[in-house]
């Protein structure tokens, strides 16, 4: 991987050559095949993702039903941040919805990072908190949506009836 692939990613934008060289010997790129399980939701929380060609969604499984599609990722886009987040699993499941390539930085070695050099570590976590808050945002519409068609469905509609969950 070269630098000049990091400054193209939005959330390195802006970043200076001293921050980028900090970061880039923590990327690795992987690649995983149309329908491939990156991770799965409550699977140990060990990598933060930046896809670089393709597309992965977001899915989340509440307890009492089917997944649900809670964003649609594509390139440029960061996933997984459970990770740097000092979270123990992963919140959703991604799943590579196309071939995809991706950059992936273990959790913990960007946590050392952020620790020993405090200057690029506020900057990652002020670029990430935007990214996050702006999905959350996006996904919060996307359940709202959600919840509209399913009670405006006529009684019946999926196989239930007034009252049946």
């Amino acid at each position: 991987m070269q630098a000049q692939e990091l400054y193209s990613i939005p959330l390195f934008w802006g970043m200076d050559d001293s921050d980028i060289h900090l970061i880039l010997p923590l990327v690795e790129e992987v690649w995983f095949p149309l329908n491939s399980v990156i991770f799965d939701q409550d699977q140990y929380a060990d990598y933060f993702y930046i896809l670089r060609q393709g597309e992965v969604e977001i899915r989340y499984k509440p307890y009492d039903g089917p997944y649900l599609k809670v964003a649609a990722l594509c390139e440029g886009e960061v996933f997984g941040w459970s990770s740097v987040l000092q979270h123990e699993c992963y919140t959703s499941a991604a799943i590579s919805v196309m071939d995809s390539s991706l950059y992936r930085i273990a959790g913990a070695a960007l946590s050392r990072l952020c620790g020993e050099h405090p200057a690029t570590g506020l900057l990652l976590q002020q670029r990430l908190s935007q990214v996050i808050s702006s999905r959350l945002n996006a996904t919060q519409s996307e359940v709202i949506r959600m919840l509209q068609n399913g009670m405006m469905s006529e009684p019946g509609v999926n196989g239930r009836e007034n009252g049946d969950e």
